[in-house]
Order: structure tokens, then C-alpha cells, then sequence
């Protein structure tokens, strides 16, 4: 019910990386300045990822983008990485910077805690 805390909504996406299930806080990156952001042990969400974020994959938990597909680098990488990567996701507004995500890199969902 509307309101009511501790409910978790779900979106979803296309499934493009490693298989496993994750949670962790969003940490939204789009532009350079957002590359010192501390992404240990967070889910990292972007409109688009570019090759150069792929730097920040290593302490990552794992990638969410509203764009994107199973061929482009950063899916590529998100796979030779074993890290979950979901891309085209619906509802994408509805994520926010330091969310709790639970993403399925098997099935591309995205569970997230109400805001």
C-alpha cells in the first residue's frame, strides 16, 4: 500500500552481464566530475555508459542503465567481470542517488526500496 515503509517496488531491464544477484546503494555517474564518487560496493546507475566508466567497475557491485545492449563495451566488460549489468530499463526515473537496489543479473530485475 501507498505510504507503507520497507515495501519494495520492482522494475525491470534486459539482462546483459554476469548472472548473479546483488544488492547495494545507487550511485548515479553522467558526467566526469561524477568519476570521484566512492562506487565500493555500490550498484552503479547511468543514463549511458561509456568505455571510460568501466574504470570505475572494479569496486562496484554492479551496473544499471536506462540505455544500452548486450554488445556495448561496458555489458562486454560487466560480463568478463562476472557482474551483474541490466540495460533498457522501464521506469527508470523511478531510481534515485543512494537507493537500496537488489538487482537480478539473471533475469534483469530491479528490486528497489521505497523512496
Amino acid at each position: 500500500m501507498k505510504g507503507e515503509t520497507g515495501k519494495r517496488s520492482e522494475i525491470k531491464g534486459v539482462s546483459v552481464g554476469g548472472k548473479g544477484i546483488v544488492e547495494g546503494p545507487a550511485v548515479f555517474i553522467s558526467v566526469k566530475a561524477d568519476y570521484s564518487k566512492d562506487v565500493s560496493g555500490k550498484i552503479l546507475v547511468s543514463d549511458s555508459f561509456s568505455p571510460n566508466l568501466t574504470l570505475l567497475y572494479k569496486n562496484a557491485k554492479g551496473v544499471v542503465s536506462k540505455t544500452g545492449g548486450l554488445l556495448a563495451h561496458s555489458a562486454i566488460i560487466a560480463r568478463e567481470m562476472g557482474m551483474p549489468a541490466i540495460v533498457q530499463v522501464q521506469n527508470f526515473e523511478m531510481l534515485s542517488e543512494g537507493q537500496m537496489l537488489i538487482i537480478d543479473g539473471s533475469t534483469g530485475k530491479i528490486k528497489l526500496a521505497c523512496k
